[in-house]
């Protein structure tokens, strides 16, 4: 049971597949509330952002990443109650 004030940062309330990747990934997460995702690459820069994320329990979300350069990106997902970062590394 989680309080109401309590913010869930653990990567395991957050699915990344397929890690590494270098065309679609999927990320899953449970959610009560309208959520978002940012991937930044490793300067900070946002290279992607999907904002309203609304779920009433679990979410998933598709996303090309076929276009980005090949390196290391943080997944980042917040919303009410959730801010979880995971890394990511896209192969070509």
């Amino acid at each position: 049971m989680r309080l109401a004030n309590e913010v869930i940062t653990d990567e395991k309330y957050v699915e990344l597949n397929p890690n590494p990747a270098s065309s679609l990934i999927t990320i899953s997460f449970e959610s009560i509330s309208e959520s978002r995702i940012e991937i930044m690459d490793m300067t900070g820069r946002i290279v992607y952002s999907q904002n309203g994320i609304v779920a009433n329990q679990f979410n998933v979300s598709t996303i090309d990443v076929s276009n980005f350069d090949a390196g290391i990106y943080l997944v980042h997902v917040a919303g009410e109650g959730m801010d979880i970062t995971k890394k990511l590394v896209v192969s070509n």
